[in-house]
């Protein structure tokens, strides 16, 4: 999927995995694809959707993460 940031309008692939540090107890977190940084759900709050397939976007709702499009 492809966000954006709304305060500084970086444009980046992030997906959702359980492969970062940051995930705890099989917890999906968002993460920046080429940084490899994860982003809290405040964080993601500032970026709106670019691009997401109707499953991603499902998946992203289960996660806590409520991004606009």
């Amino acid at each position: 999927m492809k966000l954006r940031n709304k305060l500084d309008d970086y444009e980046y692939e992030a997906e959702l995995t359980t492969e970062h540090s940051v995930s705890s107890y099989g917890q999906p977190v968002l993460v920046d694809v080429a940084t490899g940084e994860a982003i809290d759900q405040v964080s993601a709050s500032c970026s709106v959707l670019v691009s997401a397939t109707r499953k991603e976007r499902k998946a992203l709702r289960a996660a806590g993460y409520f991004l606009q499009a």
